[in-house]
């Protein structure tokens, strides 16, 4: 068993986004697992960490804050992509999009781009739904590629997730 258990990485993803990663130690082998989508970077900051996760001053909505934070939904993903590559290049300047990007490689600043693209598409409670099924996500895929155990904590924190998913779906129909 490694230093940190799913059940535990499950609280912890639910209650600060995907901190996960730090459990690991120096292995990178689980943070990998943790860094696989954009929406995942995003709210935890990919190897930079939670404390340069976009959501912390864009919101997880992706609006900012319509005045020093802009919007960043909707946005081209292109656009946004390149943004990104500039700060990290520090062809653009600005000292805290410099820390966020700059530990973002290609396939994260891709990912990260296209889902802030995609975010008007879903509605607020169609965004928290799937930001939800974060946890229960990648525990299944730390049992999957990390072969870590499967507990009944783990069953039962991913069945309380899923059951709340479940029913703001019902609540909508």
């Amino acid at each position: 068993m490694g230093a940190c258990s799913i059940p535990v990485r499950a609280l912890v993803c639910s209650s600060l986004v995907l901190f996960a990663a730090a459990c690991s130690g120096a292995d990178s082998r689980s943070t990998a697992a943790f860094t696989a989508d954009g929406q995942v970077i995003a709210m935890g900051g990919g190897e930079g960490g939670p404390s340069n996760a976009c959501f912390s001053c864009h919101g997880l909505d992706g609006l900012g804050d319509g005045v020093s934070v802009p919007r960043l939904a909707g946005l081209d993903a292109g656009y946004l992509q390149k943004q990104l590559e500039d700060y990290a290049d520090r062809l653009r300047d600005d000292a805290t999009m410099y820390e966020a990007a700059r530990w973002l490689d290609d396939d994260d600043r891709r990912a990260v781009a296209a889902w802030y693209a995609a975010l008007p598409a879903l509605s607020a409670t169609s965004a928290a739904t799937v930001q939800l099924s974060v946890p229960a996500i990648a525990a299944i895929g730390g049992a999957m590629l990390l072969a870590e155990p499967i507990t009944p904590r783990l069953l039962l924190a991913s069945a309380a997730i899923l059951g709340g998913i479940a029913l703001t779906i019902r609540k909508k129909g």
